[in-house]
């Protein structure tokens, strides 16, 4: 199985961040590889199994559902559905903690998953370590910047 983790501190409160980020249809609005994000079937977008149809700015198109969201713990879990990426079990959680002084908050992006071909593990590994520091990268400048 592999696995990719990164964490940025961001300068804002942990509860303006997890405010954006909870919003499982607004990722269009932070992250910078991401050009529009529909939510399907009409659910509210913080519902889990809310699905989700990104468009990337290479034009490929993402579908990911909500498997969990603790709004206690400002923990969200997400995978993909529907998809020709050939991963299998991809899972990716994102959390929010405040930091010692609670005025700025660590944010948290982790994925797992796994492969049969190990050319693929590579490329995907690569591929996702890139957009997720993008989405990292994102989330601070739309918030405030990392320290």
């Amino acid at each position: 199985m592999s696995s990719i983790t990164h964490t940025v501190l961001i300068d804002a409160a942990p509860l303006s961040v997890w405010h954006l980020l909870r919003q499982f249809g607004l990722v269009d609005t932070w992250h910078p590889q991401i050009t529009s994000c529909v939510i399907e079937d009409g659910k509210a977008s913080d519902d889990g199994g809310s699905i989700r149809t990104l468009r990337l700015a290479s034009g490929d198109l993402i579908h990911e559902r909500l498997l969990s969201i603790d709004n206690d713990q400002m923990t969200m879990t997400y995978g993909l559905t529907g998809t020709d990426i050939p991963l299998d079990d991809y899972a990716a959680t994102l959390s929010v903690k405040p930091t010692a002084n609670g005025e700025q908050s660590t944010l948290q992006w982790g994925a797992s998953f796994t492969s049969a071909d190990e050319q693929v593990t590579t490329q995907y590994e690569s591929l996702i370590d890139e957009f997720i520091l993008a989405g990292l990268s994102g989330m601070a400048q739309r918030l405030g910047a990392s320290t």
